[in-house]
């Protein structure tokens, strides 16, 4: 295995950014890659915690299962994001289990000892891998407000809005989701049948359109209006959607004016 590829993959990790090139190197000479189809496991909750992992190609779920069996994806990792270092260099075993999420998915395992190493010989890495991890936190905490707080269309505008987008014109935002609709329903912590209920409200709109795997964001206006609305709204029995409050005394016909 040529070690010169993946020593520019792990130098574009943000903590090794300024990592000398000869221990770059180094440490890719010791790492390898994993090829993954869809649904197989990189590792189980409970084994040995004994390496970090680099997604070289595809995405990698890492989800938690309760004493009850039952499983809630945490996070979601793409091409070029790296996972497990905390466990890797906290704790024994892995307090999570990791899966492909699409086929192919390539990961690079790097071994604890590997890096261990490098960070004894640049200093400068461990605080920055430090400031990294503080990071993820911070967004693992956002994320479980998202997926609790609020009602279903709530929780997912603000997923959507949180996905990383790019320009797609005339104000459009547009992105690649690597998985499928059950995959994003795990990731809201809500039943696929609800995520499908929410979709078409959305779609009705023309707030959204969803092309395979790419999701374009018509109107990102309006769904940040709708990720911050969820506390003012009520659901309306009969149509199975929420009318903000400040619109369920107006009459009929100036509620579909009103109503997007």
């Amino acid at each position: 295995m040529d070690p010169l590829p993946l020593a520019d993959l792990l130098g574009r990790l943000c903590y090794l950014r300024r990592c000398p090139g000869p221990l770059l190197l180094a440490l890719a000479q010791r790492c390898r890659r994993v090829e993954l189809a869809r649904g197989e496991t990189l590792f189980l909750q409970g084994t040995a915690a004994d390496a970090f992992f680099v997604v070289e190609a595809g995405a990698i779920s890492v989800v938690r299962r309760d004493g009850e069996g039952r499983e809630r994806v945490l996070r979601a990792f793409r091409a070029g994001q790296s996972f497990a270092e905390a466990a890797a260099f906290s704790f024994a075993r892995y307090p999570v289990h990791a899966r492909a999420r699409v086929t192919p998915t390539r990961v690079v395992v790097v071994p604890k000892a590997a890096f261990r190493t490098l960070l004894a010989a640049d200093p400068q890495v461990h605080a920055a891998l430090t400031g990294t991890l503080c990071g993820r936190l911070l967004a693992l905490v956002e994320r479980l407000d998202t997926t609790r707080g609020g009602d279903a269309r709530m929780r997912l505008a603000r997923h959507l809005l949180r996905q990383p987008a790019a320009c797609a014109g005339e104000g459009c935002l547009r992105f690649a989701y690597a998985g499928t609709k059950k995959d994003m329903a795990a990731e809201l912590d809500m039943r696929p049948e609800t995520l499908s209920r929410a979709l078409a409200w959305l779609r009705r709109r023309g707030w959204i359109a969803v092309e395979g795997r790419t999701w374009i964001l018509r109107r990102p206006d309006r769904l940040a209006e709708v990720a911050g609305e969820a506390g003012e709204a009520d659901l309306d029995a009969d149509q199975g959607t929420r009318v903000p409050q400040r619109l369920r005394s107006a009459p009929p016909t100036r509620l579909r004016r009103q109503m997007p």
